[in-house]
């Protein structure tokens, strides 16, 4: 069987999407702020209700879990693996499907 290399082919993967907790102090108005970043949101986390554990709870409920932290930055990760094609090319004549 001959391969077009022309053609790009495309592969369902697996992932688990991680993103940084992070501990600010705004410089406006000088109070302490978090934000939530990862590739695909950006989440700013501010005032007297939004302590840690709060925090945590929230994105808990948007579907991340906490890996590890320290001193104020936390890393968290999609507690379910998400799937999505990649576009690459490959020489592989299975079907992975």
């Amino acid at each position: 069987m001959m391969i077009d290399e022309d053609k790009p082919k495309f592969k369902k993967v697996k992932y688990r999407q991680h993103g940084i907790l992070a501990k600010h102090i705004s410089i406006k108005t000088g109070e302490n702020l978090w934000t939530f970043e990862t590739s695909g949101i950006s989440n700013e986390y501010s005032g007297e209700g939004f302590d840690l554990v709060t925090i945590l709870d929230s994105l808990s409920e948007e579907g991340f879990e906490l890996v590890t932290g320290h001193d104020d930055e936390y890393i968290l990760r999609t507690k379910d693996e998400i799937e999505y094609e990649q576009e690459y090319f490959t020489d592989d004549e299975e079907d992975d499907d």
